[in-house]
């Protein structure tokens, strides 16, 4: 395979086979890919009727999910050219059964809970009706009470007061750490990509006319919404429940009917705050070898 960058120039190429694949993940839209390139060693190839995503990261190699029509792949084939040993990772739970089914050289395929992304009803985050959500309610009429409510539509002219609320946000971090800064970085390379993909909407809470959070996201398919960015000044009681609300309802359009939060990482605390939103569903992944 012949590898080349994630750029801004891939996206033509890029959108092609996504138009194309049938088990679409958050992970593979192209803003998330070329947000995290540099953090993952991410570079792309295309082989056959596949576009393919490898991970270069810490001496470590392995391909994520592949783009295209994968339903008609032949995996016997495809994977021929691919050495044993060769890792796969962040592959749809479905797509990876089939690939095991269709080719022999697939062990182990091993659900990957840590990387499964968590899928929510918008209507029910639009409105934090309910029983299930009565903590979360509670906190969004604190914000409401302390700070009123300013959300507003943002657009690329935000750029430079999303960025500043970004490095506010780290600078507001108990315990800096690289992964931080990774995250950081990641946001400001993602904001370069707003005028790319129509889906994207981004909105916005002010108080005293400062941006105090904001969320910033596009879709994955015709039913599905991923937030990509979320970010709040955590000196604000509530902003991230209220944010969250307010952007499903006031930016997300209806024909959305799943919001997309992405994987914990294994993270605890994540894991915690991701469940709390009450979850309906997930995209679950899985990993493996080629033997």
């Amino acid at each position: 395979m012949q590898f080349f960058p994630l750029t801004r120039e891939t996206y033509p190429l890029w959108l092609s086979f996504w138009e194309k694949t049938p088990f679409r993940t958050a992970d593979t839209t192209f803003i998330n890919l070329v947000g995290w390139a540099p953090v993952y060693g991410l570079e792309a190839a295309v082989e056959g009727d596949l576009f393919w995503i490898r991970r270069t990261q810490n001496g470590e190699t392995s391909f994520w999910t592949p783009l295209g029509d994968t339903q008609k792949a032949d995996w016997d084939r495809v994977f021929s050219s691919f050495p044993a040993g060769t890792c796969f990772e962040r592959i749809p739970l479905p797509l990876a059964e089939k690939m095991q089914e269709a080719c022999g050289r697939v062990e182990n395929v091993t659900p990957t809970p840590e990387q499964d992304e968590y899928l929510y009803e918008r209507e029910a985050l639009a409105s934090f009706a309910g029983r299930k959500l009565h903590k979360k309610r509670s906190h969004i009429n604190a914000f409401e009470r302390l700070y009123g409510v300013d959300y507003r539509p943002l657009t690329v002219k935000d750029i430079p007061a999303i960025t500043a609320l970004s490095e506010a946000w780290l600078a507001a971090q108990t315990e800096p750490a690289a992964s931080l800064q990774s995250e950081h970085e990641a946001l400001v390379r993602m904001l370069t990509l707003w005028e790319i993909d129509s889906t994207v909407r981004c909105g916005g809470l002010f108080y005293e006319n400062r941006l105090i959070g904001c969320d910033f996201g596009s879709a994955v398919d015709p039913t599905m919404f991923v937030i990509h960015i979320e970010k709040g000044l955590p000196e604000f009681r509530g902003v991230y429940p209220t944010l969250v609300k307010y952007f499903a309802d006031r930016s997300i359009d209806p024909s959305y009917t799943l919001i997309n939060r992405e994987q914990d990482l294994g993270d605890a605390g994540l894991r915690y705050s991701k469940t709390t939103y009450q979850p309906v569903d997930f995209v679950r992944k899985a990993a493996f070898r080629l033997r």
